[in-house]
């Protein structure tokens, strides 16, 4: 996961940055405590498998790309996937969002993405603690507009 989240406002084509996620609380370290027991890990991982083989299976039928690892753009999109999501940019937020940004960014220019290449499981939502996107993107796309997003639920 990501520590930023940047968003872009497209009507005012303004960057926001939200605040950093808050850190893990104590049910969070409870249930990675749990999730570091073999007893546990091995099922929630089975399940978060099963999950995301669903879900490719889904994007295959209606052709939407899970893997994104395209080249420098008007805006390049450094991603993280929700958890046990297919690909490197998963299917439920990734793409709808891709999309919208490259309709609204119009022919000025194509939005580049490029997802990161994690496990996306239990274990990591459930630490929080992770490293930033900013310095990849800066050094992958030195010209770009860069944004570092990644799948927050509340």
């Amino acid at each position: 996961m990501l520590r930023p989240l940047a968003l872009l406002s497209l009507t005012a084509a303004t960057l926001v940055i939200a605040d950093d996620p808050p850190k893990a609380n104590l049910v969070n370290k409870l249930a990675d405590f749990f999730l570091d027991l073999p007893q546990f890990d091995y099922p929630v991982q089975g399940v978060c498998s099963l999950v995301a083989k669903r879900q490719q299976t889904m994007a295959d039928e209606k052709k939407v790309q899970t893997t994104r690892t395209d080249s420098c753009g008007a805006i390049t999109v450094i991603f993280a996937r929700g958890s046990c999501e297919p690909g490197n940019v998963g299917i439920s937020a990734g793409p709808p969002f891709f999309e919208a940004l490259q309709n609204a960014l119009g022919n000025r220019g194509r939005v580049a993405v490029n997802g990161l290449t994690y496990s996306a499981d239990f274990k990591d939502f459930l630490t929080v603690e992770k490293d930033s996107g900013k310095q990849l993107s800066v050094s992958l796309c030195p010209f770009s507009l860069s944004l570092s997003l990644t799948h927050v639920s509340r």
